[in-house]
C-alpha cells in the first residue's frame, strides 16, 4: 500500500495544535470507468468514468470549510472522516459522508461519490491494519448518510457494488407539457420529434409516434431521489452523433426550461444496443451542475432500469448502461439484483411508483492524492 496514505508527523502535529490550520487529504478518483471502441477514437485527457474528489481529514471540518473545498472542484465531492478519527475514539460506527456540488451546494446523496468514498475508506483501513499485499477478493464497507446506513462490496480491488435497499422508491410521472420537451430537444440538443423512438426495445420498433395526443409512457420523468426526463432515441449512432449537449452560452436558458418542465433535473437520452443484449447507451444533460454533460450518472441509470422493468416488462438479471462515450469519457454502470417489493399506481393512472432494491456496480480508479492545509 502506498505510503502516501499516511500523514507525516509534521502534518499531524500541525493538525492537533491550537492553530486553525487543519490537514486535509485530497483524492481525485473516477467511478464507472470503462473503455470502448467508439470513444477510443476521441480525445480523453482524463480517461473514462465520472470524476469525484474525496476529502478526508483527521479533524472535523466545519460546514463552511467543506463548502469552500467543494467550490474548488470542477465536479462533485464527498467528505469522509479519516480512519484515524474513528480508530482513536474506538468508534466502530460506520463513518458519515456528506456530498457537495461544485457550486458548494450540499446534496442529499450522490451514488458515484459514495462509491469512490467506499474505496477510500477501504484503502485507509488496509493502511491501518497493514494487511498483506494480497487483500481478500471481496471486502465490505459501510457508511451513513443522514443517519441511514449503506453497504458496499469491493471485488477484485477496484469493482465497487453499492447496495440500494428496498427503501428506494422509483416514481414515474407523465410530462405535463410534451411540446416544451420537443422544443428543448430541438433548440438545445439538435433533435427533432422524429428522432424519438416509440419503444426502448429495438426488436419491436415502429416509426409511428403520436405527438398530438400524449397517451403513452415512452416519454416520462423517472425519479430515484431526483427526477430525470427519460427520452429514447432510435439508435446508438443517433445518440452519439446526432444529439448534441446544450452549449455553454445557452446553459441558463436550458436550466430555466428544465425547471419549467415539471422541475426535472436533466434530460436522460438513451438508445438500445443492437450488439449486446441487456445494454443501453445513454447521455445525460443536467439542468445546472456546472457542466453540459455527465460522463456517468448512477441514480439516473437506476431510474432507467426501473422504468424498463416497470412499464416495458423488460426484466433482466443485469442492466448495462453505457454513458460518456460521446465525451471521450466512456463509462459503464451496471444495475443488478433489481427486486420489486411493491408496485402501485396513483389515483391518476399516469402516475406510479415502485419500491425496489438493487445494486449499482462500477470500476473505480484512484488517480491523484495530495495533502492540503486549510484554515478552519
Amino acid at each position: 500500500m502506498s505510503s502516501s496514505l499516511a500523514y507525516s508527523r509534521r502534518a499531524l502535529s500541525t493538525a492537533t495544535s491550537s492553530t486553525t490550520r487543519k490537514v486535509v487529504e485530497r483524492v481525485r478518483a473516477r467511478v464507472f470507468c470503462h473503455s470502448d471502441s467508439y470513444s477510443s477514437s476521441l480525445s480523453s485527457e482524463d480517461g473514462g468514468g465520472n470524476p469525484v474528489t474525496i476529502f478526508s481529514s483527521p479533524e472535523t471540518l466545519s460546514p463552511k470549510t467543506q463548502e469552500k473545498l467543494a467550490k474548488e472542484c470542477d465536479w462533485e465531492s464527498v467528505m469522509v472522516p479519516h480512519f484515524s478519527i474513528l480508530n482513536n475514539n474506538n468508534n466502530n460506527s460506520p463513518p458519515p459522508l456528506s456530498f457537495y456540488m461544485p457550486s458548494g451546494e450540499q446534496v442529499s446523496f450522490c451514488a458515484h461519490a459514495a462509491m469512490g468514498a467506499a474505496m477510500e475508506i477501504c484503502l485507509q483501513q488496509q493502511q491501518h491494519q497493514q494487511q498483506q499485499e494480497d487483500p481478500p477478493e471481496e471486502q465490505h464497507i459501510s457508511f451513513t448518510v443522514d443517519s441511514k446506513e449503506y453497504w458496499t462490496s469491493i471485488y477484485d480491488l477496484d469493482i465497487v457494488a453499492l447496495e440500494m435497499k428496498n427503501t428506494q422508491v422509483y416514481q414515474q410521472t407523465p410530462i405535463s407539457q410534451p411540446s416544451m420537451l420537443y422544443r428543448m430537444l430541438r433548440d438545445y440538443c439538435g433533435l427533432e420529434t422524429a428522432d424519438i423512438a416509440t419503444t426502448p426495445r429495438s426488436d419491436v420498433m415502429t416509426s409511428e409516434f403520436e405527438t398530438t395526443s400524449y397517451n403513452n409512457h415512452i416519454l416520462c420523468h423517472g425519479s430515484i431521489a431526483r427526477p430525470k426526463t427519460l427520452v429514447p432515441l432510435w439508435s446508438v449512432d443517433d445518440l452519439h452523433k446526432k444529439a448534441t449537449a446544450p452549449s455553454t452560452t445557452s446553459s441558463n436558458n436550458f436550466a430555466l426550461a428544465c425547471k419549467a418542465l415539471d422541475d426535472t433535473t436533466g434530460l436522460y437520452l438513451y438508445a438500445k444496443s443492437n450488439e449486446e443484449d441487456g445494454a443501453w447507451h445513454c447521455r445525460q444533460f443536467p439542468r445546472a451542475s456546472g457542466y453540459a454533460e455527465d460522463p456517468a450518472t448512477g441514480i439516473a441509470a437506476a431510474a432507467l432500469a426501473c422504468h424498463l422493468y416497470h412499464h416495458h416488462e423488460i426484466e433482466l438479471p443485469v442492466y448495462k448502461l453505457y454513458q460518456g462515450s460521446a465525451m471521450g469519457k466512456p463509462s459503464l454502470i451496471v444495475v443488478d439484483q433489481l427486486a420489486v417489493v411493491e408496485e402501485k399506481a396513483s389515483d391518476d393512472d399516469d402516475k406510479s411508483f415502485l419500491q425496489a432494491s438493487f445494486r449499482l456496480l462500477g470500476r473505480v480508479e484512484m488517480d491523484e492524492r495530495d495533502t492540503l492545509e486549510v484554515d478552519d
